[in-house]
């Protein structure tokens, strides 16, 4: 298996675990993108009243799990515009099909050694031009001039997990076939909105 792979179930069972904290207050439904695919975030969470059929939100969700902590952590303006083009179709897909008109949040996911932080991210953070690595995997590709802001953990919502809670070889292999299995089901969704 490529580090990216075990990085990116890792980053799955963050949002699993993630899910079911909120269960507590609310239905939800997860979908989540392939691990060994591309895409340019994890996955997206359906709010409904619980014990009810009636949406409540969309969540689309970036997790990142980091090897250090800082105190203010580290956006990339193309991540931020990413997940804006993903949530503007999505948006409009879900309106158009169903007509209803809620707005889908966006939500960013930094799990670290100390704890784990989560921002609503808007469209509204000052830039800065940085050089930093052109791969967080391959830091041997060299580093590139990068447009970026840097997220206060104070203005974030904070959970317990760090970044040992899970690890790749934790995940049984039938933990890893199910995540996988619920994610080919739900591929052909993502695709027929152009996600």
């Amino acid at each position: 298996m490529s580090k990216y792979y075990e990085d990116s179930i890792v980053e799955r069972m963050y949002l699993k675990e993630l899910t079911n904290r909120l269960r507590n207050t609310f239905d939800i439904k997860l979908y989540q993108t392939p691990p060994e695919g591309k895409d340019k975030y994890d996955g997206i969470l359906y709010f409904f009243d619980k014990g009810g059929y009636k949406l409540k939100k969309r969540v689309i969700i970036e997790v990142k799990v980091r090897k250090d902590w800082y105190p203010t952590l580290m956006l990339e303006k193309i991540k931020l515009n990413n997940l804006l083009n993903i949530r503007k179709n999505l948006d409009k897909q879900s309106e158009k099909e169903t007509g209803d008109k809620i707005e889908s949040d966006i939500w960013y996911m930094s799990v670290t050694p100390k704890e784990t932080y989560i921002w609503k991210l808007e469209n509204k953070y000052e830039w800065n031009q940085e050089y930093h690595n052109i791969s967080t995997n391959n830091p041997s590709l060299g580093k590139t001039l990068k447009d970026v802001t840097y997220l206060d953990i104070n203005k974030s919502k904070r959970f317990e997990w760090t970044s040992d809670t899970f690890k790749y070889n934790d995940a049984s292999k039938t933990q890893i076939e199910t995540i996988n299995l619920n994610i080919r089901r739900n591929v052909c969704i993502f695709k027929s909105i152009g996600l």
